[in-house]
């Protein structure tokens, strides 16, 4: 059934582009039986690519709140939540039955300092300018066109007082293969109010396959 998800996704993406991929995401739970497997499971929890996002976090200083653009069933919070339990965690996610399965494991678990929303990533900027400390972002940023990742730069260095993280795939000069494999030098240069940022290489350590060739941790720190 995934094979030939893909196989429809790739002969309809040049006339539908993202909106294919927020339906499909939308509506995951409707189009593959078991679908939360590797979501919010025990091996998805120790996934060691987690562990880069942890190290991040460690190295900002104060922070006190994150929010996670596409949080799914909120498993980055959830893993977070265990080395920094006083920090107040929100994620946002467009699938109503990740949410769902979220909020009762959080709600089983008594993990009261995460807050998970159905809400769609292209309306941030509804959200109020410096009301979060950090930003992160997993494989999620991959589903958007260049255009669209302008976009969501801009308001997420408006949104965040201390920048963002990004676990995502970069090509230069930008590549799309089923999903986008972004310029984040080149677009992180575009941006005014960076102080700086590190592209920190995915290694075989973390992660597999493509994500040993195009897998990057992108740290920015604000002005």
């Amino acid at each position: 059934m995934k094979r030939l998800l893909r196989t429809v996704k790739r002969s309809l993406d040049p006339y539908f582009g993202k909106y294919l991929d927020r339906f499909i995401w939308k509506f995951r739970h409707l189009l593959l039986r078991n679908w939360e497997q590797g979501y919010l499971d025990d091996e998805c929890l120790e996934h060691p690519h987690r562990e880069l996002i942890v190290n991040a976090v460690l190295n900002r200083k104060n922070i006190k709140s994150i929010l996670e653009l596409g949080t799914g069933s909120g498993i980055n919070l959830i893993k977070l939540a265990q080395t920094f339990p006083s920090i107040d965690y929100k994620g946002i996610d467009i699938n109503k039955k990740a949410v769902e399965i979220g909020r009762e494991y959080l709600k089983e678990n008594s993990l009261s300092n995460i807050n998970i929303d159905i809400g769609d990533i292209s309306s941030i900027k509804k959200l109020k300018s410096r009301s979060v400390d950090i930003i992160i972002t997993d494989a999620v940023l991959m589903y958007f066109s260049p255009k669209d990742l302008k976009y969501l730069l801009d308001h997420m260095l408006r949104i965040s007082r201390k920048g963002f993280i990004l676990c995502e795939q970069m090509s230069s000069g930008g590549t799309y293969v089923d999903h986008w494999r972004h310029d984040y030098e080149q677009a992180l240069n575009q941006l005014s109010g960076i102080e700086e940022y590190n592209l920190k290489k995915i290694t075989k350590e973390y992660w597999s396959d493509d994500w040993i060739k195009f897998g990057y941790l992108i740290e920015v720190y604000k002005n």
